[in-house]
């Protein structure tokens, strides 16, 4: 038995044992996801599209993480606050391997404080012990910092006032990886408007920091089809970490 070969087997055991950890049983390929999960390189690209008319803010010094979140408390800058029970600052050690933007808290991080709470948390915590990682050693947050009304999407101008505070974390915490989690997180920080599906799949630059694109937890919940499009993701982020 060659080498690739050798590899082959071992790259499918660990996809196995991926799905495993996610609790899925059956795996179906819909013709539809055909697409979605051939490798990103023989995806036929597009051409960018306008980037999402966002004001990006001006670079801040690096301040201490501590204080970053401590300005976050009683931030009434836009009408997220309204209906807010918490403030998801985030949580997670300066100089981790890896950091994850999640798009906007859910119902349950509302009412914890905490980011990827509920199902789609257990997901994530399965999504790093896959590849060898862990929440206490991973930053957590996410795009914005209050759960919009009825779980909708934040609107631009939402995403405007949180981007400062976003972009602060980021320069404070300094991870080696970003992996943006969900087509807002991942078009904001990219300034691109093309879809999560055609980003995905290879590392981007975001100030300086390589930050790999992926499906978002609640997503792959309802489509549980693209977690080998996630897993190819994930696999790219070991190596990069690894290096």
């Amino acid at each position: 038995m060659d080498n690739t070969t050798i590899e082959l087997l071992q790259e499918a055991k660990r996809f196995l044992l991926y799905l495993k950890l996610l609790g899925v049983e059956k795996y179906p390929a819909k013709g539809i996801f055909h697409s979605f999960l051939r490798p990103a390189e023989s995806v036929k690209k597009t051409p960018a599209s306008a980037p999402q008319k966002i004001k990006m803010p001006s670079p801040r010094p690096t301040a201490d993480l501590q204080a970053i979140v401590e300005s976050m408390q009683g931030c009434e800058q836009c009408l997220l606050h309204k209906g807010r029970k918490s403030i998801i600052t985030g949580n997670g050690p300066v100089s981790p391997e890896l950091m994850v933007i999640g798009d906007w808290p859910g119902p349950e991080d509302n009412l914890t404080g905490e980011p990827f709470q509920g199902p789609e948390g257990e997901m994530l915590t399965n999504m790093l012990k896959a590849i060898k990682l862990s929440r206490e050693k991973t930053y957590i947050t996410t795009l914005v910092k209050c759960h919009p009304p009825n779980n909708r999407p934040p609107t631009a101008e939402e995403i405007t006032t949180c981007l400062p505070y976003l972009f602060q974390q980021i320069a404070a915490v300094a991870p080696k990886v970003i992996c943006a989690m969900g087509p807002l997180a991942t078009q904001t920080l990219l300034q691109s408007n093309q879809r999560l599906v055609q980003l995905r799949g290879r590392f981007h630059n975001c100030r300086s920091i390589p930050l790999m694109p992926t499906f978002h937890p609640s997503f792959l919940l309802k489509n549980p089809e693209m977690k080998k499009a996630t897993w190819r993701d994930l696999l790219a982020i070991q190596k990069k970490l690894e290096q």
